[in-house]
């Protein structure tokens, strides 16, 4: 003889309704109020990033968040570290006053700076930009020409680099264009 267990009708409702609900977006990282909790050291997950000289006035951080998975760490199958990231950019002008530009796009990169991926548009405020897989890389933003440029040709206007990159030579971030 089966053993049936019967739920209660309260409770498959209650999943029920939970099920079609979207999922809250994450709270920011980064400069969120000092709480008093002990938290990790944010240098290692909120990335500043660096404004070219010519256009000071622009200013961001890339969010390091957790990718989900079933374990504690999320890693790709070769070991890399996996990051959902988040960008909140303030100050840029429109990209049409640095040149012929319609937009700004955030690009990713390992140190060789080969392949460079496009992560997608970017404006003022936050955005989620999705999954970095790599353990040392550096962020762009560029002012192109188009959003869905495959390659970076535009003028630079950020630039940062992963915590894990940290111990290697500065000078490899120097800015062109």
């Amino acid at each position: 003889m089966a053993l049936v267990r019967t739920v209660p009708r309260w409770a498959l409702v209650g999943a029920l309704t939970l099920v079609g609900q979207p999922a809250a977006a994450p709270p920011p990282l980064c400069g969120g109020p000092a709480d008093g909790r002990l938290r990790p050291s944010a240098d290692l997950y909120c990335l500043e990033l660096v404004p070219r000289p010519d256009v000071s006035t622009i200013s961001g951080t890339l969010e390091l968040g957790r990718a989900s998975s079933p374990f504690d760490v999320a890693v790709t199958p070769d070991g890399s570290q996996r990051y959902d990231a988040t960008i909140v950019i303030a100050g840029l002008p429109p990209a049409s006053s640095l040149g012929a530009y319609q937009g700004y796009v955030a690009w990713i990169a390992p140190p060789s700076l080969a392949p460079m991926v496009n992560m997608g548009p970017v404006t003022n405020g936050r955005k989620h930009l999705g999954p970095i897989e790599l353990d040392k890389f550096l962020v762009f933003v560029s002012a192109e020409a188009s959003p869905a440029v495959a390659e970076r040709t535009g003028r630079l206007v950020l630039r940062g680099m992963s915590p894990s990159i940290r111990m290697q030579q500065h000078s490899m971030l120097i800015m062109g264009r």
